[in-house]
């Protein structure tokens, strides 16, 4: 494993089309089956949290037609504390990002980013230093000292990667699958995103999601939820970023 420096996360973005993808629901049930292939063409494509990887088996729908096979970049909290109200790390479907066996089939290049001010990466290579040091394709990089960390209350995994990109002048950011739990009709994660293995998820599991009830987030939620989404209807009216025509009719009003 590489270890490199935010700055250098610039030249990478820098005048790159970019696609930040996120796991609502609402992709594969309003989206296309080509809109995979459209997240492919762009240059650089960050996936957030637990969508290292999609469910193979037990399943009818193909998550990579929806939100592409693609990814440079996994955006992640690496949260694995029992504060905060993600007690789920450590019941019997721990987050997928904090399980060993999603790193392992890995061969393309990926960029672990951590886009908070915090290491709790540490804690997963501590446990698994011989594995992730072997790991040529893979690099980690944190976002410690950056001033965007200093937001109170913390913003979602999907906003903060939102702002960390913006800051280095892509061509286009689009963004989908984020809908700052705004969304009454769809959930705001697809079906086994908590799961932790994909490839035996039983298509019938209700899994207890973080802080999340199958339509919005709980009360005890430490995200401005409400701020977020009115950040993601400025950004797409003033042409920060492009969003699914799904999305675009989600933020007109808000």
């Amino acid at each position: 494993m590489k270890f490199i420096n935010y700055c250098d996360l610039y030249p990478i973005i820098q005048n790159k089309r970019v696609a930040i993808v996120g796991p609502a629901d609402y992709v594969n049930k309003e989206l296309t089956d080509k809109h995979g292939d459209y997240i492919d063409n762009f240059d650089i494509v960050i996936r957030l949290n637990g969508m290292i990887k999609y469910p193979k088996e037990n399943t009818d729908i193909s998550f990579e037609k929806y939100y592409g096979k693609k990814f440079n970049i996994l955006a992640c909290s690496f949260w694995n504390k029992l504060d905060g109200g993600a007690e789920f790390h450590y019941s019997k479907n721990p987050a997928r990002y904090l399980d060993i066996n999603m790193y392992k089939d890995i061969s393309h290049d990926l960029i672990l980013f951590e886009s908070f001010g915090r290491t709790l990466f540490t804690d997963i290579y501590d446990n698994n230093k011989s594995f992730f040091d072997n790991k040529t394709n893979l690099s980690y990089c944190n976002s410690s000292n950056i001033y965007l960390n200093n937001v109170e209350p913390p913003p979602t995994t999907g906003i903060i990667t939102i702002r960390h990109i913006l800051t280095m002048s892509p061509k286009e950011l689009y963004v989908t699958g984020i809908s700052c739990f705004k969304d009454k009709k769809y959930n705001g994660f697809y079906d086994w995103y908590d799961l932790v293995s994909p490839e035996t998820a039983d298509k019938t599991a209700k899994d207890s999601r973080f802080m999340f009830d199958g339509k919005q987030m709980r009360n005890n939620c430490s995200h401005d939820l409400n701020n977020e989404a009115k950040l993601m209807q400025h950004l797409i009216k003033n042409n920060n970023i492009t969003v699914d025509k799904y999305l675009y009719t989600l933020f007109k009003d808000i």
